[in-house]
């Protein structure tokens, strides 16, 4: 199997790493040098996509995007059917979600519970003239983000209503949005559709910061087989209605016994399929490619949700990004860090946004004990940007085999300090 991949950040690093552990050939195009996937991939082309011509995809049996940008993604779909190469994405799906307040239309025309907007907040406000009616303590924070960008990046959150609904107001152009903010653990799902063929795989815990980056992943998710059928029923509910062809994940938060989903994305994330793969077996670029080119799957669209195919797992995995520094951290460093160990600690926990500072990626086996670790050493800043993978076979024990990891990680650098 020979695979395009459109982009070399955190999805391109997903895809690559996957495709790779599939045994498939991988180039990676990007129109900047050094991104993170470009030494995982067997071929790298620094080219910008939008002077390509068809040729650039002639060779190859799939192409899969690693980007978000509109404009590029509606040029590779005129270039791949000139080349006649399949490209697994879904341009209806992909719009939808890329719109915060679309989808979030979407989903509650489905009957799917989603944190209230901010715009429902402020009428209620001018109604009462004072608090929310029956607010509890922990919806009186509310969040401001962009509407048309994936993950945490140009999260905002705030304590007062009229402060965030400036915000918002005071530069339309930006495009932000706002909700009421939901405290609770965040979970996500991977669901794979051929149409009306429908199926979730495993549920995931995403480990946010204070700034809401997503730095540590954890699976399958420590939850009851109650609360991961609620959610594959979601994922299939959703799936079915957006009948589309492809992959697409689900965030949700679980607060005070209910389930509001934070987002929907209809392209492959990154961090979650490649713990998925490991606590699971499954690879998820795998069963994309299954779909886009017609190929049978042990694990078909055909079977039920993943949980009723076995719930209790022998592999528990945790995935963290950490950064590693050979010195200690000034006060002008990222406040999107979090410090692991004590003041004197060299090691800290960095969300993913923050990873794509990294130079490219290498994969280093027997890294400091970790099952996976893929490294990227940046001389110049003197530090070392890491994605590391704990395997073991249940979640407190994967939990306390990552703590072992990182402190082993810490001793190293302050070794080589």
């Amino acid at each position: 199997m020979r695979l395009l991949v459109l982009g070399g950040q955190l999805q391109g690093t997903e895809i690559t790493y996957l495709a790779k552990e599939a045994g498939w050939t991988v180039s990676v195009v990007d129109k900047r040098e050094g991104v993170l996937a470009s030494r995982l991939c067997d071929h790298f082309i620094c080219l910008d996509i939008l002077q390509a011509s068809p040729d650039l995809f002639c060779g190859f049996d799939l192409v899969l995007p690693a980007l978000e940008d509109l404009s590029v993604l509606k040029r590779v779909l005129e270039l791949t059917q000139e080349a006649e190469v399949p490209f697994a994405f879904d341009w209806q799906a992909f719009v939808l979600s890329r719109s915060k307040i679309r989808s979030n239309i979407f989903l509650e025309d489905l009957g799917v519970r989603v944190p209230l907007p901010i715009e429902e907040c402020v009428l209620e406000n001018q109604k009462t003239s004072a608090e929310l009616s029956g607010n509890s303590k922990l919806e009186q924070c509310y969040i401001v983000k962009p509407n048309c960008s994936s993950g945490s990046k140009g999260v905002e959150r705030y304590r007062d209503i009229n402060a965030a609904y400036a915000r918002i107001c005071a530069d339309p152009s930006e495009g932000l949005f706002g909700q009421v903010f939901l405290e609770g653990p965040i979970y996500s799902i991977e669901v794979i559709c051929n149409y009306q063929l429908v199926k979730p795989y495993m549920v995931t815990e995403v480990v946010v910061d204070d700034e809401y980056h997503s730095h540590r992943i954890l699976a399958p998710a420590p939850i009851s087989i109650e609360l991961i059928e609620k959610i594959e029923d979601l994922g299939m509910k959703i799936g079915s209605a957006l009948n589309m062809k492809g992959i697409f994940d689900i965030e949700m938060v679980y607060n005070e016994g209910n389930l509001s989903v934070l987002e929907i994305d209809a392209r492959m994330p990154s961090q979650t399929p490649i713990a998925v793969y490991h606590a699971s077996g499954i690879n998820l670029v795998e069963e994309l490619a299954r779909v886009f080119l017609e190929i049978p799957s042990a694990s078909s669209l055909t079977l039920p949700p993943f949980s009723k195919t076995g719930a209790e797992y022998s592999r528990h995995v945790v995935l963290q990004h950490v950064l590693a520094q050979k010195k200690k951290v000034s006060s002008a460093h990222s406040s999107t860090e979090q410090q692991l160990t004590a003041e004197e600690s060299v090691v800290h926990f960095i969300g993913e946004g923050e990873l794509t500072r990294a130079p490219a990626l290498n994969r280093q086996n027997g890294f400091c004990g970790a099952d996976v670790a893929l490294i990227g050493n940046d001389a110049m800043q003197s530090c070392l940007f890491a994605t590391l993978v704990a395997i073991d076979e249940s979640s407190n024990l994967a939990v306390c085999k990552m703590d072992r990891i990182v402190e082993e990680l810490a001793l190293k650098v302050a070794a080589d300090d």
